[in-house]
């Protein structure tokens, strides 16, 4: 059977970080919808898609800080 959605363990270990950042992201308004069902949090496979798209970096569009190599000054 497909999953049709991550708990934030899940979902974090799927996205290779932490469950820290992933608060962090939330709280900054940068994380996935959320669903609860009672006190668990969950993550819907098509939110975490859209979550994908939203936080991919279009090259034409690319902030020069982004690219810019550690260390290198403004």
């Amino acid at each position: 059977m497909e999953k049709l959605a991550f708990k934030v363990k899940d979902f974090c270990e799927a996205h290779s970080f932490s469950r820290a950042k992933f608060y962090e992201l939330v709280r900054d308004g940068q994380g996935p919808r959320l669903m609860r069902v009672g006190a668990t949090v969950f993550i819907s496979t098509e939110d975490a898609a859209e979550w994908r798209r939203r936080m991919t970096t279009d090259p034409g569009k690319a902030s020069t800080s982004i690219a810019r190599p550690v260390g290198a000054r403004k």
